[in-house]
């Protein structure tokens, strides 16, 4: 069956109300019969002479001539160099990661029916699965994105373990996943000073551009208010606000939007814009309890959400992907049967390894899928007429706070409240996270705080409430045993811009109740 047949027959389940696994989305993504997931685990023997073997020790980005044998195949002659940044890079002699590479076209001269491999050693996740779940939740999304799968990986007889196993970025992957259309794709190169430069790695067809837009290039220099106006005209707005989406969803910590890395540019020759491309997934799912919004790093993901329609576009077309993706429950049973396939080839240590990967993977997941149940909760905007008040519930702790416990509590006249107990030196509280209409407010809390040691150092500390992005805190620096009030003004200009409001301890010692039928916001103005 064709990419293209598996494609239609995917949308087609989709439209009938069938529930259709993610895992389905592999075959969208399939560019060689190194992908066909009946294959849980290929075998690739890499044999390097002496002379290459030393100059990859000296110099380890450099091609070098080698030849590698998958699952029994021929032996194909292919260009190899080490691969990795910082965390992740092993020296020849250790356990490396390698891109493997053709300039060949002929069939019988590819690697299995491509021309560019790379093989990712796990050092940043021991599950080997991030990159593999990741490309076929993002295909399932419509986000272009090659192949990935499993491999042992042997370098002149020596077994290197279990690795992922990922399609490179080649004219093939452009025709294929770009229904034909020709465009060149561009990676960015970092440089000691200012924005990256930017380098082509790939293209297909005739027309294709050889440098990226001027006004895109420029555009990291504007003023982030400024550059979504100066830079629109080139970019694929759906496509961007769809890509940012998806990153944030899956919360790829080391992404475009989130970390300014990890990403390709491609240009189409029929000048429809810009799309952003995902490259290194293997920290997917790493940030479970990022916030709405976050603080973005890509330049053109800050000017999307720095637009007065910014930040509601992109969420709501988060809440449109999580419709399209499996629940973390179906996600886990299915991930399950897939690690019971690859079992028999592992070792017992190497089962273990990715076991207990596959596990954090998993709860990471579904805490993702539990914060933005409750981001979206907090979504829902909070009417507060002039002149008015309301109470503030949803209330939320920190994830993990560092020595304190963060308890809601119930009081003998049948009301609640909120606690901290600290017991070390800390810094913990709650956090609302709301709409509001744009004016002027002041929260009000009544707080009690006992058994208060301040820390050696510093500001006092004690209780205080801010408004999260406005430096200006309100505190309670003594001791309140009966409790006193706090009181918080503050403005919100937009009715799209998230309102984040935090009550928190510093202190060495102390605990703190808050009362929350007395956590209420006053609209002044």
């Amino acid at each position: 069956m064709s990419p293209h047949r598996n494609i239609r027959l995917f949308g087609q389940l989709f439209a009938h109300g069938t529930l259709v696994s993610l895992f389905l989305a592999a075959s969208e993504v399939e560019g060689s019969e190194l992908f066909d997931p009946a294959t849980p685990l290929h075998r690739i023997e890499i044999q390097l002479d002496e002379n290459p073997v030393a100059a990859l020790r000296t110099a380890p980005r450099t091609d070098v001539l080698a030849r590698a044998q998958i699952d029994g195949h021929p032996m194909v002659e292919l260009r190899l160099h080490l691969k990795g940044a910082t965390g992740s890079f092993r020296p020849i002699d250790d356990r490396p990661s390698f891109t493997l590479s053709t300039s060949k076209r002929s069939e019988s001269e590819r690697i299995l029916g491509t021309t560019k491999l790379h093989l990712n050693n796990g050092v940043e996740d021991s599950s080997r699965w991030r990159e593999i779940l990741g490309r076929e939740m993002l295909s399932a999304l419509g986000i272009p994105t090659t192949s990935a799968t499993h491999a042992r990986v042997l370098l002149n007889g020596r077994d290197l373990g279990l690795y992922v196993l990922i399609e490179g970025f080649t004219p093939d992957w452009i025709e294929r996943s770009f229904a034909g259309k020709g465009g060149a794709l561009f990676e960015s190169v970092a440089k000691t000073n200012g924005p990256p430069d930017f380098r082509r790695v790939t293209s297909y067809g005739q027309e294709s551009a050889s440098r990226l837009p001027r006004p895109f290039l420029a555009a990291p220099s504007l003023p982030v208010t400024n550059r979504w106006n100066s830079t629109a005209v080139c970019i694929n707005e759906s496509s961007l606000i769809g890509f940012i989406a998806a990153e944030v969803l899956l919360a790829h910590a080391d992404g475009y939007s989130l970390a300014h890395n990890n990403y390709r540019i491609w240009v189409p020759s029929d000048g429809s814009g810009l799309q952003w491309i995902p490259h290194g997934l293997d920290r997917l799912f790493t940030a479970p309890e990022l916030p709405w919004p976050p603080a973005m790093a890509g330049p053109m993901a800050e000017a999307v959400m720095a637009r007065p329609d910014g930040a509601k576009l992109v969420f709501q077309k988060i809440q449109a992907f999580r419709g399209r993706l499996s629940a973390p429950s179906a996600v886990k049973g299915h991930l399950a049967e897939r690690m019971e396939q690859l079992r028999p080839h592992l070792s017992r240590n190497e089962w273990q390894e990715i076991r207990v990967g596959a596990d954090q993977l998993m709860d990471e997941w579904s805490r993702r899928w539990e914060v933005l149940d409750l981001q979206k909760q907090s979504a829902e905007p909070v009417s507060v007429l002039r002149g008015s008040e309301t109470l503030l519930s949803g209330w939320r702790p920190d994830p993990t706070p560092i020595n304190a416990e963060l308890s809601e509590v119930k009081t003998p006249e049948g009301g609640s409240q909120l606690r901290i107990r600290a017991q070390e030196a800390t810094l913990a509280g709650w956090t609302w996270t709301g709409t509001l209409p744009p004016g002027r407010y002041r929260l009000e809390a009544w707080v009690r705080l006992d058994h208060f040691e301040p820390l050696p150092f510093g500001e006092p500390g004690g209780v205080f409430v801010q408004k999260i992005g406005q430096a200006s805190k309100e505190w309670l620096h003594s001791e309140s045993r009966t409790g006193q009030p706090l009181r918080l003004e503050f403005n919100v200009e937009s009715a799209s811009t998230t309102t984040r409001l935090r009550i928190a301890f510093r202190g060495r010692r102390g605990i703190v109740d808050l009362d929350t039928k007395a956590l209420r916001i006053h609209r002044i103005g």
